[in-house]
């Protein structure tokens, strides 16, 4: 029994988030991608940790300062709102999703090896629940890495519908277990998302419902989602808050909503109440 409970504690505790933390002295890195073109982002929580603005290198455009809007302490879910006009990902409820459907990401992972270029991967869905059968995430065998935190999770169609989380330390599962886990990952379902933008009307408003132009084959489909996403670049939080990525422990099993915190007035004075 005892050999069971330290198991599951082992198990629970190698569900890393895919934020890169080099020290705390350094900036830390993550992906995140625009869902409006006036400026309304979207990244993981843990991304931006505590910081109230954060910078977004946008390839090929150049570098925007963001402030972040509101937080979904539940869902691991960050608004951000950077000013001028963007290329925005369609989202849709993640309702109708079915174990198998082809998906694909475009991140940043590791940017001080791997370089700034976006990089792409694919996948599928392969359960509608996550962790101890969690309902707010999607497993996904897309290949993801530090830094793909916050990255839009989409369908051949173009349309976002999740948020690139979380995935399996393979060295501690296979100390726990004898076993390594083969692509185990897991992104927050769009629902939540859009759960979380019920508070903000004027955001959900601008959301598009399907992309702007044709998509005849993956390379376009690469490029089109590249256009709006961005490196989200956040200073170490403040002396005595940890920046630690998530664990198990720390993600949700129930909705209850209570986890959203909602900007004070002035919605972008980069207040960041995390409680």
């Amino acid at each position: 029994m005892l050999k069971k409970i330290l198991l599951l504690l082992c198990a629970m505790a190698a569900l890393h988030s895919a934020a890169v933390a080099n020290s705390e002295a350094e900036p830390r890195s993550g992906t995140g991608f625009f869902i409006t073109a006036d400026g309304y982002f979207i990244t993981s929580l843990h991304v931006v940790g505590l910081a109230p603005r954060v910078s977004l290198t946008l390839f090929n455009r150049g570098v925007v300062r963001a402030a972040v809007v509101a937080t979904d302490v539940v869902h691991d879910l960050a608004l951000l709102k950077a000013e001028g006009s963007f290329h925005a990902l369609p989202v849709t409820e993640s309702d109708t999703a079915r174990r198998g459907w082809p998906v694909m990401t475009v991140g940043y992972p590791l940017v001080n090896i791997q370089g700034t270029e976006p990089k792409v991967t694919r996948g599928i869905i392969n359960s509608l629940t996550g962790i101890r059968n969690n309902p707010a995430m999607f497993q996904i065998d897309v290949p993801i890495q530090l830094g793909n935190s916050g990255g839009p999770l989409v369908t051949e169609q173009g349309l976002v519908i999740g948020v690139i989380a979380h995935r399996l330390n393979a060295a501690v599962i296979l100390n726990a277990t004898g076993s390594i886990p083969q692509n185990v990952n897991y992104a927050v379902k769009s629902s939540k998302l859009m759960e979380f933008l019920r508070g903000f009307p004027h955001v959900k408003a601008g959301i598009a419902l399907k992309p702007r132009r044709g998509l005849p084959h993956f390379p376009a489909l690469t490029e089109y989602v590249e256009e709006a996403t961005a490196i989200v670049w956040a200073s170490s939080p403040a002396a005595g808050v940890s920046a630690a990525p998530y664990d198990f422990d720390l993600l949700p099993v129930a909705d209850d909503g209570e986890g959203v915190v909602h900007p004070a007035p002035g919605m972008l004075g980069g207040n960041h109440d995390l409680h």
